[in-house]
């Protein structure tokens, strides 16, 4: 380091290992700057003591940190498991030892993964009634798919993945998986295409030896590559060995001889994929055998139609009739799809309508019932109603004859306690009369002040009404006045009172009945006015009746 003076300032040259370069550093911060410098280094030193410290300790628990690691690991892979498993809509098979498959609805896990298309599922059973399964059908119409799902499905249930092969699958245990899939050839090893398959047949052959059913083998276009009777011969005995062993076979094949070797062969059962209406429809049936249609696959995957054509020329007589025979069946199956289309949907359309009528029916019943329900709650409340009003109404009368028989029963009390010369006779309103009471009749007449109290007067007894002109024989100041009867007054026993209107005031006064003699209207008389805001006299006469 290098110190200058430069106009009273002193600064610091420092120079660097690259040639030619140099920091120029004032005297004022060069104390500060060795404080970082020195800060930096105790930072350095106190960073590699921790390291250190937690190396130390990491070494102690080497051992604990690795097992954790592996449970995390196997964690790690066994979610991924579960999740890859989810994915594919898979299930938890049901596993076993004996090298049986049995699935409902078994989809190859790589087509579900790749998505944009519906998978179609398949049927299989292999290792419950049969050893051996073989494969038959159209090119390009499935058969390596399904080969390769019974082999995937196996995999996937060894290393513990759910198999997407429908509800409540079984996928037993297999200790080997082998296929001999595709074209193996390679220059490098001098191996042709059928040398391959054999180099590949031998190495199977010797790994399922001592596995038994716990080995599955997967052979694809068995008889292929090679003369076509020979290759078929040879096949046929490596697909025997296989067998004889114990393994569990599958293998696709278009040789005549393969298929009616496994028709005869109880150990094994045939499947072909259907192929309808001039299209494979990845479909696979059991108990079949089915045929390759190779013009026909040619035909639609676009090769030149005279090809195809000369191609069916250059076959022989019987391969030109089955051609025919496919084709008119071809046809027919045309035919029999599209009856069966129409079929179905007459049957929908009538099932439609079947239902249809019994929801109506259905209705309609449930209506009538509400109905019924509805008169029979009518008539119960009808019923209840009338008996209700029967009720009342038997109250009601029993409450009115009570009251009628105490009304009844105080009449003849007051005419018992008053004498009246009348008594009514009777309990019911149908025998209730008034008679005349003969022994009160006779005290009646024996009243002399019942009789005319002046000469030409009235008896007491004698009918007169409101209305009646009446001439006063009365004493003095109202002797010989004329008048109409205004009312006549009720009279216990004793001659009643008469109000009487004098025509020559037109007030109205009482007398007794017995000073009151009868006299005819007077000429040119008319009614006599009653004085403003007098109240009307009764208008009936109940003098005859003394109580």
């Amino acid at each position: 380091m290098l110190y200058v003076q430069v106009n009273s300032i002193t600064l610091n040259l420092c120079p660097v290992s690259t040639a030619g370069t140099v920091y120029v550093e004032p005297n004022e911060v060069v104390a500060l700057t060795d404080d970082l410098l020195e800060s930096q280094k105790e930072l350095k030193l106190l960073v590699r003591r921790i390291l250190g410290t937690m190396s130390l300790a990491l070494s102690h628990a080497a051992k604990d940190i690795r097992r954790c690691l592996e449970a995390a690991a196997r964690i790690d892979l066994a979610r991924a498991r579960l999740f890859l498993g989810e994915d594919m809509e898979g299930e938890v098979p049901n596993v076993g030892d004996d090298g049986i498959i049995e699935v409902k609805q078994a989809r190859n896990p790589c087509l579900i993964l790749r998505g944009g298309k519906r998978v179609v599922g398949y049927r299989l059973e292999l290792g419950k009634s049969s050893q051996g399964l073989l494969l038959t059908g159209p090119n390009a119409g499935g058969k390596t798919v399904v080969l390769k799902t019974l082999g995937l499905l196996a995999l996937l249930a060894r290393c513990g993945i759910p198999v997407p092969a429908g509800e409540s699958p079984r996928v037993d245990f297999f200790e080997v998986v082998l296929a001999d899939v595709g074209d193996m050839q390679t220059i490098v090893d001098d191996l042709s295409t059928y040398s391959a398959h054999l180099v590949a047949s031998r190495i199977m052959l010797s790994s399922v030896r001592h596995v038994g059913p716990r080995a599955m083998v997967l052979v694809d276009e068995a008889g292929t590559g090679t003369d076509p009777q020979q290759g078929a011969a040879l096949a046929r005995a490596m697909l025997e060995a296989f067998l004889e062993s114990g393994a569990r076979v599958v293998a696709t094949t278009h040789c005549v001889q393969l298929k009616n070797w496994a028709t005869e062969d109880e150990r094994t059962m045939t499947a072909a994929m259907e192929y309808r209406s001039g299209r494979p429809t990845y479909r696979l049936a059991t108990n079949t055998i089915g045929e390759s249609h190779a013009m026909e696959t040619a035909e639609r995957l676009g090769l030149p139609a005279p090809l195809v054509a000369r191609a069916v020329e250059l076959l022989g007589d019987d391969q030109r009739q089955l051609l025919a025979l496919q084709r008119k069946a071809a046809n027919a199956e045309k035919d029999f799809e599209s009856a069966r289309i129409d079929a179905e949907q007459r049957e929908a359309a009538a099932s439609t309508a079947i239902r249809e009528a019994d929801t109506k029916a259905a209705e309609l019943s449930r209506r009538e019932q509400e109905v019924a329900e509805m008169e029979a709650k009518l008539q119960a409340r009808t019923v209840a109603l009338q008996r209700q009003m029967q009720a009342e109404l038997q109250a009601q009368i029993a409450v009115k004859e009570k009251q009628f028989q105490d009304v009844v029963q105080r009449l003849k009390l007051e005419t018992q306690k008053r004498g009246s010369r009348f008594r009514i006779v009777g309990d019911v309103l149908e025998d209730l009369k008034v008679e005349v009471d003969q022994e009160a009749e006779a005290k009646y007449q024996a009243q002399s002040h019942l009789q005319p109290a002046v000469p030409g007067a009235m008896a007491a007894r004698e009918i007169l009404s409101p209305g009646d002109w009446v001439v006063v024989l009365a004493k003095p100041p109202w002797h010989g006045l004329k008048g109409q009867v205004e009312r006549i007054h009720l009279a216990n026993g004793a001659a009643p009172r008469v109000s009487v209107r004098l025509g020559a005031n037109g007030k109205v006064k009482e007398f007794l009945k017995t000073e009151l003699g009868r006299t005819s209207k007077p000429e040119g008389a008319r009614k006599i006015p009653k004085p403003k805001g007098e109240a009307a006299a009764p208008t009936r006469d109940y003098s005859a009746m003394a109580f």
